[in-house]
């Protein structure tokens, strides 16, 4: 036994026949050895066991009244789960026929009577060995296919999202400009402001999307985990409602994790909503953490997780529960087990892509009747949590005279921050594309002192272009925008906290506030 084993963790044998010396003789053989041995006298015994407890191997003989091998075998492997069940058939039996017959009922291997018991020890350790390393093969390349397909469905949703940021941009700047030059009592506002709410509606939406593919902005800081569950304690609390009892559990060690710390609060918020969902009749919410070391064993069942120390976030609740067809595409944008308008199904999908770009992983363990467990692991960091920090003053005023390059290849979306930037007294240059933006760059003689690119473009992407800028227009300062909110095309080691950024689809005063802002610190240096 190795160190902090116990018999529990041995591998649980079950010896199938009729004949009693036969079976003493096999315990007496194996549990010596660190094997768990049970009994059965016949195959109905025997599947009435394996129904309560699948043992990790089952030896079974072939010559027994009412059910004989052949049929348990098949009756065994028609069982849940049991398709990789080891069965090994004892038989007096060598004849092609009969062998050929075993092999054709599902058995994994058989040996012959009378058995050599010290090679049935050896026998059976390496068809455990052999069946743990099938399971785990199957198991790696189930959740490969289960990662290309997310992959494949994140990269839809990005680009989904990306488009529709665009087309947002158009219709909450437009909304927005009309706004501004209408008179407070104006019948038509009203119609505006609600085009406007549906357009705040519709970029929650592409938030969510963008969440999933893993392609928003973080602005990744130290979080104590169990700082921020604390002080969300008690509006989880009131959003949960009276008949669920909420449980946290902290450690007294440091729980400190390198993630942005509003998203994570939706991560909680979600998971806590959905177990809300899920106890229509009331029920326990637990919220634990724990620090965590993760070995090679449990990464080798794991292929998202990576040896360390992590902080384990666990969400677990006392509900309805998800079958496992269900629990499989739990993560997948769009399905959802509610009724119609209630739930976008985009909810654990956010959750998944949030912990994904945070450099975690999640896994989740479900029955029906038994509840859900969402388990969140993200990784330890020694540094200290840094106090929240508040919002800068905003500067006034927003107008300007300055002069500003916006490059843009959607011309819906170059038109309408065209006219924003307008109304707020700026002389603005126009282009398509990178490549424009540099001809108009060398044909302008005079300072530019913004230049405001998208970073995804054809041909030349928005990073390109400010690198071969500066040697146009020193001067410049730079403000990048995205649909995608990218981290990717970001400088290595930055984030949207160190570079001037703005995400699709933006509002006109937050355009405003967003320039404003990058050229008075220009002029204050």
């Amino acid at each position: 036994m190795s160190k902090g084993e116990t018999s529990q963790d041995w591998p649980l044998l079950l010896v199938v026949d009729d004949d009693a010396n036969t079976r003493l003789l096999t315990r007496t053989a194996l549990e010596p050895h660190g094997f768990r041995v049970a009994e059965a006298p016949d195959g109905a015994t025997a599947l009435a066991l394996c129904q309560k407890v699948l043992p990790d191997l089952v030896l079974l003989d072939v010559m027994m009244p009412g059910m004989d091998g052949y049929q348990t075998c098949a009756a065994l492997r028609r069982l849940p789960g049991a398709e990789d069940l080891a069965i090994v058939m004892m038989t007096g039996l060598e004849d092609l026929e009969s062998i050929s017959r075993a092999f054709q009922a599902g058995v994994t291997d058989f040996v012959t009577k009378p058995l050599n018991w010290i090679l049935l020890r050896y026998r059976v350790q390496y068809i455990l060995m052999a069946s743990r390393a099938l399971r785990q093969q199957r198991f790696l390349t189930e959740q490969l296919h289960h990662s290309q397909k997310m992959e494949a469905l994140g990269r839809l949703a990005g680009g989904v999202a990306h488009d529709f940021n665009n087309l947002l941009t158009v219709i909450t700047g437009c909304t927005d400009l009309l706004l501004s030059r209408l008179p407070k009592d104006d019948a038509c506002r009203g119609d505006l402001e609600e085009i406007r709410e549906a357009a705040e509606q519709a970029m929650s939406l592409t938030q969510q999307l963008l969440a999933f593919s893993r392609r928003q902005v973080l602005r990744p800081q130290v979080v104590d985990l169990k700082l921020l569950v604390a002080q969300m304690e008690r509006l989880l609390r009131r959003i949960i409602g009276e008949d669920i009892e909420v449980m946290t559990v902290y450690p007294e060690e440091d729980t400190a994790a390198l993630a942005d710390r509003g998203q994570l609060e939706q991560v909680i918020m979600n998971l806590a909503v959905n177990a809300r969902d899920a106890m229509p009749q009331g029920g326990r919410l637990t919220l634990e953490i724990n620090r965590v070391t993760l070995d090679e064993e449990f990464c080798r069942w794991q292929p998202e997780a990576h040896p360390g120390a992590f902080v384990k976030l666990t969400v677990k609740d006392t509900g309805v529960g998800m079958d496992e067809a269900v629990t499989a595409r739990v993560f997948e944008p769009f399905f959802t087990t509610k009724g119609p308008g209630l739930g976008t199904g985009l909810g654990l999908s956010m959750v998944h892509g949030i912990v994904k770009q945070s450099g975690g992983f999640i896994q989740v363990k479900s029955q029906p009747g038994k509840g859900t467990t969402f388990d969140i692991y993200l990784p330890l960091t020694s540094k200290e949590p840094q106090p929240v920090a508040l919002p800068p003053p905003p500067v006034q005023p927003l107008q300007g005279e300055e002069t500003i390059l916006l490059v843009e290849d959607d011309i819906l979306v170059r038109r309408v921050a065209g006219k924003i930037l307008r109304t707020q007294g700026y002389r603005v240059l126009e282009a398509g594309s990178g490549f424009e933006a540099l001809e108009v760059g060398r044909q302008h003689s005079h300072p530019i002192d913004l230049i405001f690119t998208d970073l995804v473009m054809p041909d030349m992407n928005g990073l390109e272009l400010t690198d071969r800028w500066q040697h146009l227009h020193p001067e410049s300062r730079v403000l990048f925008t995205s649909g995608y909110g990218e981290n990717s095309l970001l400088p290595t080691g930055s984030s949207a906290s160190q570079v001037p950024f703005i995400a699709k689809p933006y509002r006109l005063q937050t355009l405003a506030q967003k320039v404003r802002e990058i050229l008075t610190a220009k002029s204050d240096q």
